[in-house]
């Protein structure tokens, strides 16, 4: 599974991968979603993309419209049934390992995520 999170400059490239089925093969894709994307959805606001360059301490930011990048991740997704989504914040508050302010997910394990209740 490849990830991304909804944040990144690189997002809006990310979400179109999946429309060229010659890019990216033999892959699942999702976008981890935060809470505070969805907050800028519903208010209709925009939402700040962001990357820290560790190596020269330069930061890359940008502001978009996050209902449009929010269709266009509906619109990519029902063409080609990619990008999921990940809701990061519930994943990393609902987690058992959520006591521990050291711990942070990196990524997620889809053939292991689902439970069968008896």
């Amino acid at each position: 599974m490849l990830t991304m999170i909804c944040n990144h400059p690189d997002i809006e490239e990310f979400i179109e991968k999946k429309t060229n089925l010659d890019a990216v093969n033999k892959a699942n894709m999702s976008i981890r979603v935060t809470n505070n994307f969805m907050e800028k959805i519903k208010k209709g606001k925009n939402f700040t993309l962001k990357f820290n360059v560790e190596d020269t301490n330069e930061t890359i930011q940008k502001k978009i419209d996050a209902n449009k990048l929010m269709n266009k991740i509906a619109y990519t997704n029902w063409f080609s049934g990619e990008p999921g989504a990940l809701f990061w914040d519930r994943i990393n508050n609902y987690s058992i390992l959520s006591e521990y302010d050291n711990f942070e997910f990196a990524g997620t394990n889809p053939c292991g995520s689902n439970l069968s209740l008896m």
